[in-house]
């Protein structure tokens, strides 16, 4: 039902009925905003629509078969039109987590083909500023890990704002993590300061009061190509 869901989905975020995205196959989307010098481009990849399926329940395991796919070949070639935008910063929201490699639940190391398809996309684009948004993991997760394109791939993971586990538990293994947060109800929030000389990205992590519970500090010249030899 992906395409009777997709028109929900697009009712629900009050989208035109007029809008080419009523027209398209899944929900994958792009804008930029922002004068020159401080343009942000959001990218909403679907991770879902073109999926190649899961070969077993829970715990899933690496499906290195080279014909699967995570967003399948009409999605990677709008992906590499729109990196090959201008910006100085790309926000770039999976529903899945991008970075951490280790958990069972839906990520893009189950295909872990596609996930090095994506990041020699983004070096071959030479799309830099690139941090990745996620959720679907039921706690806060910043990870980070040099991904051989030149400079850190940081993931923000915020899940969820209403579902969030009420009671503290350890954290699943994660090599990459930066930080996380295992209870409570959370958003996730990034800050951008572009009054600095080199403007300051903070990803952060708020719970239900408003307070700071992660706070990833990075000044946009580290996600710049070079910064890692």
């Amino acid at each position: 039902m992906k395409q009777k869901s997709q028109q929900v989905f697009l009712d629900f975020h009050h989208v035109p009925k007029n809008s080419p995205r009523r027209k398209q196959e899944g929900v994958y989307h792009s804008e930029i905003f922002g004068a020159p010098g401080k343009r942000v481009q959001i990218v909403l990849l679907d991770t879902r629509y073109f999926r190649t399926p899961f070969g077993r329940e829970k715990p899933y395991v690496p499906n290195t078969d080279p014909g699967a796919t995570v967003l399948g070949e009409m999605q990677w070639r709008w992906l590499e039109q729109q990196l090959r935008q201008p910006a100085e910063l790309r926000v770039i929201a999976s529903s899945i987590q991008v970075v951490s490699e280790h958990h069972g639940a839906e990520k893009w190391m189950n295909f872990p083909n596609e996930r090095t398809r994506l990041y020699n996309l983004l070096k071959s684009t030479k799309a830099a500023g690139v941090v990745f948004l996620s959720g679907d993991r039921h706690f806060a997760d910043l990870s980070m890990m040099d991904a051989g394109i030149g400079y850190p791939i940081y993931d923000l993971t915020s899940s969820g704002l209403t579902q969030g586990f009420d009671k503290w538990r350890p954290l699943p293994a994660n090599p990459h993590r930066v930080a996380g947060m295992s209870f409570d109800d959370h958003f996730g929030l990034i800050a951008i300061d572009w009054n600095k000389p080199d403007p300051m990205i903070s990803l952060q992590i708020r719970d239900v009061a408003g307070e700071i519970r992660i706070n990833q500090k990075i000044p946009l010249s580290v996600l710049q190509f070079g910064t890692i030899p």
